[in-house]
C-alpha cells in the first residue's frame, strides 16, 4: 500500500513538473494534485527535491525494462535494431517533458540531483554504465553473428548509437514537437539505414 501511494505521488509529480517546470513546482502543488495533505506528503519524501530525484529514476528504470525484452527476443538484430531504435525514440517522445526540465533547468536539476544525496550523479553514472554494457553485449553479439565490422570497436559502436539518440532528444525538446507513430518510424528507418549501410556494413 505505502509503495502504490509512493508511486502514485511520483506519477502526479511528474504531470506537475512536466506542467509547471521545476523551478515554478511548489510542494502544494504535488501535494493537492495527488489528493493528501502536505504532512502526509512527507512521510513518503523530504521535499520537492527528492521527489524530482524519483521521477528521473522512474523514467530511467523504465527505459530499461523497455530494451530488456527487446535484446533478449530471438529476433535476428536488424529486426532487433530496428525495433529498438523505435522504442527508444517513442520513450524520448513520451519523456520530452522531462527531458525539457533538465535541459532547460539543468543547474536546479543537478542540485535537486546532489542537494540532499551525494550520491545522487553517482546512482546516475551507475546506471549510464550499466547501460552501456547492456549495448556492448548486444553490438558484441551482432559482431559474433557477421552483421558488424569486426575491425570496429564495440564500444565506440554503442557509445556512437547512444550519442545519436541523445542528440535526437535534445533537439526534439528544443523543437517542442510531439512525433507520430509515423513520423518515428519514418526517423527510425533513417538511423537504421545510416547504420546499416555505413558504420556496421550489416549483412542482410
Amino acid at each position: 500500500m505505502k509503495e502504490a501511494i509512493r508511486n502514485f505521488i511520483i506519477k502526479k509529480a511528474r504531470e506537475i513538473f512536466e506542467q509547471k517546470g521545476f523551478g515554478n513546482t511548489k510542494i502544494e502543488d504535488i501535494a493537492n494534485a495527488a489528493g493528501i495533505s502536505k504532512p502526509t506528503l512527507y512521510n513518503y519524501f523530504s521535499g520537492k527535491d527528492n521527489i524530482f530525484r524519483a521521477v528521473v529514476y522512474n523514467a530511467n528504470f523504465e527505459f530499461d525494462k523497455l530494451i530488456k525484452p527487446i535484446l533478449e527476443d530471438s529476433a535476428s538484430f536488424p529486426e532487433k535494431l530496428r525495433i529498438l531504435i523505435i522504442r527508444l525514440l517513442s520513450h524520448i517522445n513520451e519523456n520530452r517533458g522531462i527531458l525539457r526540465i533538465v535541459f532547460y533547468e539543468s543547474k536546479m536539476f543537478v542540485e535537486a540531483i546532489d542537494k540532499e544525496d551525494l550520491g545522487g550523479i553517482k546512482k546516475i553514472l551507475e546506471i549510464k554504465e550499466k547501460r552501456i554494457k547492456i549495448f556492448d553485449d548486444f553490438f558484441m553479439q551482432a559482431c559474433k553473428d557477421g552483421y558488424i565490422n569486426k575491425d570496429i570497436p564495440v564500444r565506440y559502436i554503442t557509445l556512437f548509437f547512444m550519442g545519436v539518440l541523445g542528440e535526437y532528444s535534445v533537439w526534439h525538446v528544443f523543437k517542442k514537437q510531439e512525433f507520430d507513430n509515423k513520423a518515428i518510424r519514418d526517423l527510425a528507418d533513417i538511423i537504421f539505414n545510416i547504420l546499416k549501410n555505413g558504420m556496421f556494413k550489416m549483412k542482410l
